[in-house]
């Protein structure tokens, strides 16, 4: 096992994929250090704190999920490689276990979807703490606030190496993987405004003048279907990354605890179906 991880942080670090998977962190990084500096500097509207450049590491204001369409990419060709040159077959062949090869896989696309989330915080805090922002959260829930993001990225990481090891063509998985992030996305944005929907509303006529007073909203969600999606929202490690960007998570133990139960299910299931692969 430490032999594999050797080899596959050997192969990561001078991978193509990797590397393009840095620069576009890096540009990122330095598009909200730029959008930082254009607040404090040029509109002079800086009345967002400290917190919110670097909480952007897990997505852009709770509404587009950077780091997986970054890792989405990155790993399925990282991954697919591995299948196309007959690396996995050589592991194989060699006497490596399925069950090695997979966990080697599925710990180095992690380390590296952190990595990569780590090198954000580091090149946003270095240049925008010198500018005076000031911290308008405590300091040990912006570090458990970054724990649970890191946490959901190593999630959404074990998910894409599941898929990366179970489809083997590098096209078909970033496909699967980009789309797939992109209907995330779309129904977080969904489940958001229902969940957003006021319990009563205001009825007005055609010269905007109050006719009805308050009255029950009807797409307001009841006990049973809030819950639901309330646990979807906290479930998907996408979902979690934009409260957290958003500064709207609050459950923070219980996101971990799913975040946990993400990794170690998928771990499971890919596992089990990748034994069964033939891959010859």
């Amino acid at each position: 096992m430490r032999n594999l991880l050797h080899a596959n942080f050997f192969r990561l670090f001078h991978s193509g994929a990797f590397r393009a998977a840095v620069a576009a962190e890096f540009a990122y990084a330095l598009f909200i250090i730029g959008v930082t500096f254009y607040s404090i500097y040029i509109k002079e509207s800086g009345q967002f704190g400290l917190e919110e450049p670097l909480l952007f590491a897990f997505g852009t204001a709770g509404i587009i999920p950077v780091p997986m369409f970054i890792q989405a990419p990155f790993l399925s060709v990282y991954l697919g490689t591995e299948f196309s040159e007959g690396t996995i077959r050589n592991k194989l062949v060699s006497g490596r276990s399925k069950v090695a090869v997979y966990l080697s896989n599925w710990l180095t696309c992690m380390t590296a979807s952190v990595l990569l989330a780590v090198l954000y915080l580091a090149l946003v805090g270095a240049a925008v703490a010198p500018t005076g922002l000031p911290l308008k959260m405590p300091a040990g829930q912006l570090l458990l606030l970054a724990c649970c993001g890191l946490l959901a990225i190593a999630a959404s990481a074990a998910l894409a190496a599941m898929a990366a090891m179970l489809i083997r063509n590098e096209t078909k998985t970033v496909i699967v993987t980009l789309s797939a992030a992109i209907f995330v996305m779309f129904l977080i944005s969904f489940l958001t405004a229902r969940l957003g929907e006021p319990e009563f509303m205001a009825v007005y006529d055609e010269l905007g003048r109050d006719v009805a007073g308050m009255i029950p909203n009807p797409n307001y969600l009841q006990p049973v279907p809030r819950s639901v999606c309330r646990f979807i929202l906290d479930l998907l490690p996408t979902g979690q990354c934009l409260q957290i960007s958003a500064r709207s998570a609050e459950q923070f133990w219980r996101m971990s605890l799913l975040s946990l139960s993400v990794i170690a299910a998928s771990t499971a299931a890919g596992l089990l179906l990748f034994r069964r692969k033939d891959l010859k």
